[in-house]
């Protein structure tokens, strides 16, 4: 509904058995985490602005929620003591990032002949330690569909285990909503979303946050 309030899961919706020991859980600083820098890719913008047009949205794109939900995770994520950096600013393209100047910071596109990520070629000039992709997904044709996906690549062992306990720890929040589910997709190197392609021991993951239609 248009009028419907737009509701965030908050860390306090998000518990496991662990909670009591796992000071990530608790919003404490650890200091062991102090040289550790996460880049989180707020999806599309500029002028891709992702799925637009849903009702539910209020007038946003998808490119709005992306960079909302990346500016609360990147807040929770320095309160614990990572560092954090985005792959944009929300005003500009990195320079020398906008390899075709189509003012698209591409997560996926062809340039003279080759597959090329601006958004990923950018991030890992960063040096991250940890690479998160923040989208939502649609499903225009049926809006019972509701849930939230993650993908990594089959060779990175560890985005695989962090994406383990992303789901794990999704659990309680996807119990309190009817037919919603958190589930993990490993892609091959083949077809894989290129923005998490080329990375090696660094855990890469694409996230769908759940389903604006």
């Amino acid at each position: 509904k248009e009028t419907e309030e737009i509701e965030f899961v908050t860390p306090g919706d998000i518990t496991d058995s662990a909670a009591t020991t796992d000071t990530q859980t608790q919003g404490q600083q650890n200091p062991s985490l102090a040289d550790k820098l996460i880049c989180i890719d707020p999806g599309h913008g500029f002028n891709d602005p992702g799925t637009v047009n849903v009702p539910y949205m209020q007038g946003k794109s998808e490119a709005d929620f992306n960079f909302i939900f990346a500016t609360h995770l990147k807040e929770e994520l320095e309160a614990i003591g990572f560092k954090v950096m985005f792959t944009y600013d929300g005003k500009s393209i990195p320079a020398g990032f906008d390899y075709d100047g189509d003012n698209i910071f591409s997560a996926s596109d062809n340039f003279n002949g080759e597959v090329v990520s601006e958004r990923r070629d950018y991030a890992m000039s960063l040096k991250p330690d940890y690479f998160i992709s923040i989208h939502c997904d649609s499903f225009a044709t049926d809006e019972s569909v509701h849930g939230m996906r993650i993908y990594a690549l089959d060779t990175n062992e560890h985005a695989s285990k962090a994406i383990d306990k992303i789901v794990s720890r999704m659990a309680p929040v996807t119990a309190k909503y009817e037919n919603t589910t958190a589930r993990k997709f490993l892609k091959d190197s083949d077809n894989a979303f290129a923005v998490t392609k080329k990375w090696t021991n660094t855990p890469a993951m694409l996230v769908e946050l759940g389903f604006v239609t």
